[in-house]
């Protein structure tokens, strides 16, 4: 997919991101960088073992598929390097780098109980109705079940240690994934609005998750946010609300 970014360049001017990459077809483009809305890292699985990460930005029409332009900023490089990059082209997220997330909590799980529980309810109708209706293709089905199950428990542990959140004065961190990671820096006067939920479990250890909705692409509109204390959730709409008043 890196063929397309032979050529690749990066430079500011003024107030605006200038980037152009492309051996055929070569692309060119202006960003003003009051529109960009946030910025994403990305780890692949071999990335977060070698401790490299890759930018994109968030912004209107990048990263739509219909849209000539990516979402690209720089390619995979040192956590160092992407302090020195983002003091060049973006020095009001410099200081992102430096944020630590808090994972989520350990209630979580009793949060996940009615997700797994509607799953186990699921899985176990397939498996018997499989041994009813085709007998003697219950074995397999059975593996099958077993296999995938399995599966989704490796996922949800892989989750639970990688996803997290940070409220900071200015910015709100996302950390999502399972063996990949990605981390969304997001200033909340770019937030639009704010969606918070709760099932039954996650009410009785308060705790509650959400999404954010942002002006962007199709891909980067909507951000998940993992579960958080209930009680954190007055962070995030006061901080949105002082700076929609300062805007």
């Amino acid at each position: 997919m890196f063929i397309r970014y032979i050529g690749f360049k990066i430079t500011t001017k003024v107030d605006k991101l200038h980037i152009c990459y492309g051996l055929l077809k070569k692309l060119d483009y202006t960003i003003p960088i009051e529109k960009i809305n946030g910025v994403i890292f990305r780890q692949s699985f071999a990335a977060r073992i070698t401790g490299q990460y890759m930018a994109e930005i968030i912004n209107i029409g990048m990263g739509d598929d219909a849209a000539e332009a990516e979402a690209f900023l720089f390619p995979y490089c040192k956590k160092e390097s992407v302090k020195v990059r983002l003091k060049q082209l973006l020095p009001e997220f410099e200081h992102t780098v430096q944020m630590e997330y808090e994972k989520q909590p350990k209630e979580t799980w009793i949060a996940w109980l009615w997700p797994v529980f509607l799953y186990l309810l699921c899985a176990v109708f397939a498996t018997v109705a499989g041994a009813i209706y085709m007998p003697k293709y219950s074995k397999w089905m059975l593996a099958g079940v077993v296999l995938v199950s399995v599966w989704a428990l490796l996922l949800v542990i892989a989750h639970y240690h990688t996803a997290g959140s940070r409220f900071g004065e200015e910015e709100l961190l996302l950390v999502q994934g399972y063996f990949r990671k990605t981390y969304c820096f997001l200033p909340y006067r770019k937030i639009q609005y704010v969606e918070l939920k709760q099932n039954f479990p996650a009410k009785l250890v308060r705790l509650q998750k959400g999404e954010i909705h942002l002006l962007a692409s199709a891909r980067n509109r909507i951000q998940n946010l993992p579960y958080f204390p209930e009680k954190d959730g007055e962070i995030i709409k006061e901080r949105i609300i002082q700076t929609t008043e300062v805007r």
